[in-house]
């Protein structure tokens, strides 16, 4: 009887215990599962966070290019500042190929034009605007020119009508070292400062 008993105790004891054990087993390969699990999402944080590391780096080097060509833009701006008015605050006599020299200065950023010569002297390879407007009435007929470097470009032409003024505009692409003035044909220019009529301007476009 109590033998039977204990085979009866120590067989369900067997039967218990291997239950427990394949529990455990089946616990230990959840964790294992769940350790797996872990590390693949470990890998992708880690992965993610490089690839985020990348992306800053790039943000940082575009954003250095931006911050270096806008100032070199300013820069450039800066330096390529040209443009010119002046004009003739007296009366004169002007001869066949003379330049006109207006002699006074309202604004001369860049210093390009020359109240000496009249000469406006290109710094800047690029497109500019001219503007000239003369004045006079003693004489029958008088001719302008816009020149550059000796070649007629535009005219202007003031005709016997009493009290005249005339004039023209011009955009031309020119190089450096280029000269630009107005010439004059045989007659007689009108300026003063009360009455700034005579004038001559330009300005670097691009």
């Amino acid at each position: 009887m109590f033998y039977l008993l204990y085979v009866l105790l120590w067989t369900c004891n067997f039967v218990l215990c291997d239950d427990k054990n394949i529990e455990i087993q089946e616990l230990k390969g959840i964790v294992v599962r769940m350790e797996e699990m872990m590390e693949l999402q470990g890998n992708a944080i880690s992965k993610y966070h490089q690839q985020m590391e990348e992306v800053n780096e790039k943000i940082n080097h575009l954003t250095e290019q931006v911050s270096a060509f806008q100032k070199g833009k300013r820069g450039k701006r800066q330096t390529e500042r040209v443009a010119f008015t002046a004009y003739l605050d007296h009366g004169q006599a002007v001869h066949s190929g003379n330049v006109l020299k207006f002699n006074q200065i309202l604004y001369n950023v860049g210093n390009a034009y020359n109240i000496h010569t009249g000469i406006f002297t290109v710094p800047i390879t690029g497109t500019y605007l001219f503007s000239f407007q003369v004045e006079d009435w003693r004489t029958k007929e008088l001719t302008f020119y816009l020149m550059v470097d000796g070649q007629n470009m535009v005219d202007a032409i003031i005709g016997n009508t009493g009290s005249t003024q005339s004039g023209n505009t011009a955009i031309l692409g020119l190089t450096i070292g280029n000269s630009v003035w107005i010439e004059s044909a045989e007659g007689y220019a009108y300026g003063e400062n009360n009455f700034r009529g005579t004038t001559f301007c330009g300005a670097f476009l691009y």
